[in-house]
């Protein structure tokens, strides 16, 4: 609705508390992107409860600890459905890294689980185009490969110092 805006000649007014008719779609979009997002995290506060609660942290280091290639593409698959908040995601990897876990995988783990994990997911799809979505989900895996794999390069390039 801005880009109308800008292709006219009229200067664009932001201040939109002194007419009427723009704070009634003001609030009336509050409270319609509101909803919907309560809705899509509710379900996908869920989704993730269901997915982490059966998990234990000794599967995790088994299946992503050593030096295996794969255990960083595959970071993912613990990346989305476990990542909680930026707070307590160290400390979880922290422990994972004591049990075993490839530091390059733990890093892919912290990128992916910003960006797509299942409520950072949720929320962006409810807010956004297809097109927007899955291009956000691409970037955030892409830069998890090379998050994880320049990290783990990093780490041994410094054990051979």
């Amino acid at each position: 609705m801005w880009i109308v805006y800008l292709l006219k000649s009229e200067p664009l007014v932001w201040s939109f508390w002194g007419e009427q008719s723009r704070v009634a779609n003001f609030w009336k979009e509050c409270w319609e992107t509101g909803w919907l997002l309560l809705k899509w995290m509710s379900f996908a506060f869920l989704l993730e409860s269901l997915i982490v609660a059966p998990i234990p942290a000794e599967k995790v280091t088994q299946w992503f600890g050593g030096d295996s290639g794969w255990t960083i593409p595959f970071s993912p698959t613990i990346g989305i459905p476990a990542y909680l908040n930026g707070y307590a995601v160290i400390p979880l990897v922290a422990g994972l890294i004591e049990k075993g876990m490839v530091p390059g995988t733990a890093k892919a783990f912290m990128v992916t689980g910003g960006v797509t994990s299942i409520p950072a997911a949720m929320g962006v799809h409810a807010l956004v185009r297809r097109d927007v979505f899955f291009s956000d989900l691409i970037f955030g895996l892409g830069a998890e490969f090379l998050a994880g794999y320049g990290f783990q390069l990093w780490v041994e390039f410094l054990m051979l110092i």
